[in-house]
């Protein structure tokens, strides 16, 4: 048959599937159809039925739930989760209590156990999570990370690649920018980059954004920066936040202001 461009139509409160010739790919006997990975999934008071985009049976039966990405879907039936590859071949049975996706990650829970795999297809186990989150520096166009958070509420941070940058023992994990996070625990916090190298001891009571190129530090009550370029601490002994004011020969002039008076 020759393959032509269908869409879904409703027809007194019924979803069907018409080929733009009017020919009925798929009868009016659906309270809804959608499309997700290549398929049309038709939705009734049985569940979810899958369709090939030529209006034939992708799988023979209902099922009470699906999730789906461009490469695989997940599949629910009797309480448990299976995963499908957009052909319909099965890749993992009906044996998972959830089955979702994170961008291009698979995160598959099992019991206290819950398994993450990466797009370089390395598979890792993370038990007792609480919490699983994408996030990205705010830098356009960079790597995300994946950040993991125990049920102690405690996290850590893993690469695209599944390599872990920072282990689950901070309080507090932001990114900073695309190279640079800051990380806690209790009231002191530190500075890391994403290999997972410390670039600042964690004994600062804050750190803040990165500003003009520099990261604002305090502690006891005074100011200093960390230069990410040339790797330079500047210390926290001023009364105000340090304001760059140029560079010359690879070095950092400052005006800072202490005990009164304005420096540079």
């Amino acid at each position: 048959m020759k393959k032509i461009t269908c869409w879904p139509k409703t027809c007194k409160a019924a979803a069907g599937l018409l080929y733009r010739d009017g020919n009925e790919a798929l009868p009016f006997l659906f309270e809804d159809i959608r499309a997700a990975a290549g398929l049309w999934i038709a939705e009734n008071e049985e569940g979810y039925q899958f369709y090939t985009r030529k209006g034939q049976p992708w799988q023979e039966q209902s099922y009470e739930a699906f999730s789906a990405s461009e490469q695989y879907i997940a599949l629910k039936k009797s309480g448990k989760w299976a995963l499908f590859d957009t052909k319909g071949l099965l890749l993992q049975d009906f044996k998972y209590d959830s089955i979702s996706f994170l961008r291009d990650l698979l995160v598959l829970h099992q019991g206290r156990n819950t398994f993450v795999e990466f797009p370089n297809q390395k598979r890792i186990s993370l038990p007792n999570i609480k919490a699983l989150q994408v996030v990205r520096s705010p830098a356009e166009n960079k790597p995300y990370f994946l950040l993991v958070e125990q049920q102690n509420s405690k996290k850590g941070l893993y690469n695209t690649q599944g390599v872990v940058v920072l282990p689950t023992r901070y309080d507090r994990i932001y990114l900073l920018d695309k190279q640079l996070i800051s990380v806690g625990i209790g009231q002191k916090n530190g500075l890391m980059d994403t290999l997972g190298r410390e670039l600042v001891k964690m004994e600062y009571e804050g750190i803040g954004n990165v500003s003009e190129g520099f990261v604002p530090l305090l502690k006891g009550g005074k100011f200093g920066l960390f230069d990410p370029l040339s790797k330079v601490l500047f210390p926290p002994v001023y009364d105000l936040l340090p304001r760059a004011y140029a560079r010359v020969g690879g070095q950092v002039i400052l005006t800072v202001r202490k005990e009164g008076h304005l420096g540079i």
